[in-house]
């Protein structure tokens, strides 16, 4: 996969593609490494699959994938599982069940399921609602995107996640993500 250089001055208008290879060790302060990666389910599974220390996930809804389902949602989910079992830290946060958005319905499900697979878990209260979908793994690679974390959002909806590595613009992603 290939990182792209771009200003974070201006990067909600620059997607640049660069061949270069990333260099070694964090970016320059002023540059961060993006990617719009056409796959970007494998893609994430990979990042999910080497994360040493933490992976911190935020969605407007989850729901766990059935065990006679197979793709990349229920790939992704047993990564997660994997890596919690593995020590890293794994931490979700999802708005709490409220009847403002159905989407929300089962999420106290999903959290409970997360659970048992070992991660940590933050239901926020209503009554604003997490609709942002992030994922940061290790501190240094986000991901940004539309899909929230379901076998539809992962296998048949039109969705995107953008790839970011840049420890800064991690920390300041990782400030936004609401606490109860």
């Amino acid at each position: 996969m290939t990182d792209t250089p771009v200003s974070t001055e201006h990067r909600s208008s620059i997607l640049e593609r660069s061949d270069d290879p990333i260099p070694d060790g964090e970016p320059p302060q002023m540059l961060c490494y993006v990617q719009l990666p056409l796959n970007w389910q494998q893609a994430l599974i990979d990042d999910i699959a080497a994360a040493h220390h933490s992976i911190k996930l935020c969605a407007m809804s989850m729901l766990p994938p059935r065990q006679s389902q197979h793709g990349p949602w229920t790939d992704a989910f047993a990564a997660l599982a994997s890596q919690a079992s593995n020590g890293v830290d794994v931490h979700l946060t999802l708005p709490a069940p409220h009847r403002a958005h159905g989407a929300t319905s089962r999420n106290a499900h999903a959290a409970t399921a997360a659970h048992a697979a070992g991660w940590r878990v933050t239901l926020l209260p209503g009554p604003r609602l997490l609709h942002a979908k992030l994922i940061i793994i290790d501190e240094g690679i986000s991901w940004i995107g539309s899909a929230n974390l379901t076998t539809a959002a992962w296998s048949h909806n039109h969705e995107r996640y953008v790839r970011v590595r840049s420890a800064i613009y991690a920390a300041r992603l990782a400030l936004g993500i609401p606490t109860p």
